[in-house]
């Protein structure tokens, strides 16, 4: 009678355990070297305490990194925030700067001060498709990867449920097929009051890659020190030549006052743009919001100034602005005028 009872009990639980957990997949010889493209983004406040962490992976070898854009919202939340990116193998990788602020499919970009990075692999295809099993690492150095399903279309091609919810430590996980190829990214997306575990494409990522400026030149430092360089200067572009190496370094203060030269000489919405990256940098939002109207002032139809403009007015408190900046972006871009949206939400 009790063997019979047990079996009863035993059967029906065995059969939960494999519905519900993901499946293990035996190590795959790809998992030593794609692990080490993945990072730890935690959001510390002034006391260095954790207030939120995510996962982030290296998608270029000069250090451009991926994430779920719900890290990147919490950290422009208050002014004491800061991120730290560790990589897998323990070790700080400073955080230099965002490379992009639009968050199509969830996914922002930004870069470390690091080189020669372990870079993921990504799938030449880079197509997401229902049903297709994928691997995803649970915790960081956990092997092996834990094999998960691709389920229904939420938009066809770009993001789809997935069969196992994830964790808020684990959204910005990439996705692997079983080669070891990237093929999308794990995220939460959040509506109607709760979240929802998603697998969506790296495409939008990728496409902003392939757009991304050159490295500014800082020819004057090179051969002079700043000081000396700043000197010999009459011109507005070496101005901003400067204000680049300033920036580059971390001398924002610097940075922020050849800005000003610059402009004094030729007012142009490319400086005042730049100008306001490093107030939004600094959390002195008013002054960016101020520096990107006289931007978008200067060039009517220029998209990425309205949208810096909708997101330093949010973040001082200007909600109407915000909204203003949102409906321009509308007719001239719609794209980023989603992305601003969900920054605003």
């Amino acid at each position: 009678m009790i063997r019979i009872f047990l079996e009863r009990i035993c059967i029906p639980f065995t059969i939960l355990i494999l519905f519900y957990a993901p499946l293990s997949a035996r190590e795959p010889e790809w998992v030593s070297e794609q692990k080490k493209a993945i990072v730890t983004i935690s959001i510390e406040d002034r006391e260095k305490r954790q207030v939120a962490s995510a996962r982030g992976f290296v998608v270029d070898r000069k250090g451009i990194m991926a994430t779920d854009c719900s890290i990147i919202r919490k950290w422009f939340e208050k002014v004491e925030y800061r991120i730290v990116v560790m990589a897998e193998g323990g070790g700080n990788l400073p955080f230099d700067d965002l490379v992009s602020k639009r968050c199509e499919n969830n996914l922002a970009l930004f870069r470390v001060k690091a080189q020669d990075l372990a870079a993921i692999q990504v799938s030449g295809d880079n197509i997401l498709e229902k049903g297709a099993p994928v691997f995803l690492f649970p915790e960081t150095g956990m092997e092996p990867p834990s094999e998960i399903l691709i389920k229904d279309a939420i938009a066809r091609g770009k993001v789809y449920r997935l069969s196992w919810p994830i964790s808020p430590g684990l959204s910005g996980s990439p996705l692997f097929n079983a080669k070891g190829e990237v093929v999308g990214a794990a995220v939460l997306l959040s509506g109607k009051g709760k979240t929802s575990s998603a697998a969506v494409s790296l495409s939008p990522v990728l496409r902003q890659l392939d757009i991304r400026p050159e490295p500014a030149k800082s020819v004057i430092i090179k051969s002079v020190a700043p000081k000396e360089a700043e000197k010999k200067i009459s011109d507005a572009e070496s101005y901003v030549e400067l204000a680049l190496a300033h920036y580059k370094e971390g001398r924002y203060t610097d940075a922020i006052a050849a800005y000003g030269k610059a402009l004094k000489i030729k007012p142009e919405a490319s400086i005042y743009k730049k100008l306001g990256s490093i107030y939004l940098i600094r959390g002195e939002y008013g002054k960016a919001c101020d520096t990107f109207k006289n931007a978008t002032g200067l060039s009517q139809d220029d998209a990425s100034a309205h949208f810096n403009l909708g997101l330093a007015c949010f973040l001082s408190g200007d909600k109407k602005m915000a909204l203003e900046e949102y409906e321009i972006l509308r007719k001239i871009d719609a794209e980023r005028a989603r992305s601003l949206r969900e920054l605003m939400e």
